[in-house]
């Protein structure tokens, strides 16, 4: 049977809608825990722009999802890696400035065909862990994407790790000074995987089942817990689709924000 497989990095969020893009003098606009389905198309990059940001938010994650087709979301208008990425699944983390309310990012696609996508804007406080805060390896200083590779036998999920929250106009704390619990490396990482229904392979299904997969309520609700990767049998290519939670628990409370879900394409399964 024919199955297509989800995975999803988390560190926990909350928050769910739907609407169609509002494009306005050359805008597109996005609110907060919205997810939003327009076109992009080769011709025509748009600037997106999210108002009236709370002043007890201190960072952002966007995350943009498309079926096969690649779109990239930049911080700023001239494409460089290190401001950049592109993929079907990708997404950037916003670190706010004080007085902050308004946020402006890029999208644009070289796709010679319209790109069809969902994206969402998450919004965190400063008890949240963020997403590739810690990163060393990738392009983005802060980068909250998951990069995947995959055989016949294993599948390979690569992330940054997180750092614990700060507030605005905070120093971020120190990725590898110490590795007591006063660091994040008190983060504890958990991992879920998700099926779509069998037998639908369209963009619609699929878009509409990654916002289950878009922020850790809806993955613990709908995904199942795994203990760890398990490598693929010879019946399975590739594994299943799992999402990765990173959880703080300092002064006994469960602070969480979610990293950016990628979808698989399709395997075939006995």
């Amino acid at each position: 049977m024919w199955r297509l497989r989800l995975l999803v990095l988390a560190v926990l969020a909350a928050g769910s809608a739907e609407a169609q893009a509002n494009s306005s003098d050359g805008f597109l606009e996005f609110s907060v825990g919205k997810f939003t389905y327009f076109v992009l198309s080769r011709r025509f990059p748009q600037e997106a722009v999210l108002r009236h940001i709370s002043s007890n938010v201190t960072f952002l994650l966007f995350q943009i999802h498309s079926q096969y087709q690649n779109t990239t979301v930049s911080y700023t208008k001239t494409l460089l890696p290190s401001t950049s990425g592109t993929g079907n699944d990708r997404g950037l983390v916003f670190i706010l400035r004080p007085e902050q309310t308004v946020c402006t990012w890029y999208l644009e696609t070289e796709d010679t065909k319209p790109v069809q996508s969902v994206a969402v804007t998450l919004s965190y406080s400063e008890r949240d862990p963020i997403p590739g805060g810690c990163n060393l390896e990738f392009d983005l200083d802060i980068d909250p994407n998951i990069y995947l590779d995959y055989n016949f036998f294993e599948t390979t999920i690569k992330f940054a790790p997180a750092n614990i929250g700060y507030a605005r106009a905070a120093e971020p704390p120190p990725c590898d000074v110490s590795t007591g619990q006063e660091s994040r490396w008190r983060l504890r990482y958990h991992v879920y995987q998700y099926f779509l229904p069998e037998g639908d392979l369209t963009e619609a299904s699929l878009l509409q089942h990654l916002q289950r997969m878009a922020q850790v309520v809806q993955v613990m609700a709908s995904a199942v817990k795994e203990e760890y990767l398990r490598k693929c049998s010879p019946l399975c290519l590739p594994c299943s689709g799992s999402s990765l939670v990173s959880l703080d628990t300092d002064s006994g409370k469960q602070n969480y924000s979610s990293w950016v879900s990628s979808s698989w394409g399709s395997s075939f399964t006995s």
